[in-house]
């Protein structure tokens, strides 16, 4: 594993530099010249240059996650609304409005992403510089080493760049796929469902005079006096019957009485 020494890390800023601002020569000396230090400046203690390095590195991948942790939230009820939206009947002000929403919040995210990007860039190579400085055995480089293993074949599609910006253009084809369908797809209005009504009879139809109503009543009355007396029959034959279970008939005697029972000796003892 080799690692960049310094002059060439400060070589490859100061054109990338001078690139971006046209690659002029004396720019890229005015360049040079800004970035070295003034005579006589005490270089920064090695620990100092350390933590100012991490500190900014740290807070910038802090800031970065912060603000997709915002963007999910946001996403989340962008989805929301737009769902909302497609349910009601079609209007194409709405679709354009929204789509271009998504669009536009994508782009805006995206933007921010690059920007972080590079900004983590350039905290990363002072991170790396201070490393190749330090001497640290190779296991101790652990920026170094984490940039040299995300490199090459599949492995950065597992990275939060990767994760981040497909979320981002996803979203902004939602968006124009919005636009699309509110633009140039035919809708039918929704037509709502009409429960069947239950027919209500007429009271017209259903009048009775006033004869009718009272021979009604009448025949009411009258079936309701049958059935109390068919209860009462019913009632007295169970009373009957019970009773004549409890006590049975007494069976009538064969043989006369005797004749010589009188009423006068019938209630004396005989031996």
């Amino acid at each position: 594993m080799s690692f960049q020494p310094l002059n060439d890390l400060s070589n490859r800023r100061l054109l990338t530099a001078c690139h971006e601002q046209g690659g002029d020569a004396q720019k890229l000396s005015e360049l040079k010249d800004s970035l070295s230090p003034p005579d006589g400046t005490e270089e920064m203690p090695l620990k100092d240059q350390m933590d100012y390095a991490m500190k900014h590195f740290s807070f910038l991948a802090d800031q970065r996650l912060r603000i997709f942790q915002f963007y999910a939230i946001l996403l989340a009820a962008s989805v929301a609304a737009t769902l909302a939206l497609v349910d009601k009947p079609f209007n194409l002000i709405s679709y354009l409005i929204c789509g271009a929403y998504h669009v536009l919040v994508s782009l805006l995210f995206l933007a921010v992403e690059r920007r972080n990007i590079h900004l983590l860039g350039v905290a990363r190579a002072g991170v790396h510089y201070v490393e190749s400085k330090a001497a640290w055995p190779i296991p101790l480089r652990l920026s170094s080493i984490d940039s040299a293993l995300t490199k090459g074949g599949l492995r950065p599609l597992g990275s939060f760049r990767v994760a981040f910006q497909v979320a981002y253009a996803c979203q902004c084809m939602f968006g124009i796929g919005i636009i699309y369908c509110g633009a140039f797809v035919t809708h039918t209005p929704k037509t709502k469902t009409i429960a069947p009504e239950i027919e209500r009879p007429n009271a017209q139809n259903h009048r009775i005079s006033f004869e009718a109503r009272r021979e009604l009543l009448r025949n009411r009355s009258r079936s309701g006096a049958m059935n109390r007396q068919a209860r009462s029959r019913e009632a007295k034959k169970k009373s009957a019957t019970a009773k004549t279970a409890l006590h049975p008939p007494l069976e009538p005697m064969d043989s006369p009485p005797d004749e010589s029972i009188t009423p006068r000796t019938s209630g004396r003892f005989i031996p």
